[in-house]
């Protein structure tokens, strides 16, 4: 799920257009299936996992961040 979409936004976006074609959207690790007529919880548990999704990628960015500061703090 997080390698489709970088943002929460991104990925409700994603989910809502293929649907809305006709596109069935499963997500096999989190044993989630998406069809255009979702159940209230299976669209809360796309917002929660992509939310966690979206909140580990800026905590590697900032991470990713801090090191380069670090090397160039050394000279590196």
């Amino acid at each position: 799920m997080d390698r489709l979409a970088r943002n929460l936004a991104d990925l409700l976006h994603l989910v809502t257009d293929l649907t809305g074609k006709g596109v069935k959207v499963t997500f096999q690790k989190e044993s989630l299936t998406f069809t255009g007529e979702d159940s209230p919880m299976a669209t809360m548990m796309l917002s929660i996992i992509g939310a966690v999704a979206a909140f580990e990628r800026s905590m590697i960015l900032e991470r990713q961040r801090e090191g380069i500061a670090i090397a160039k703090a050394r000279g590196a």
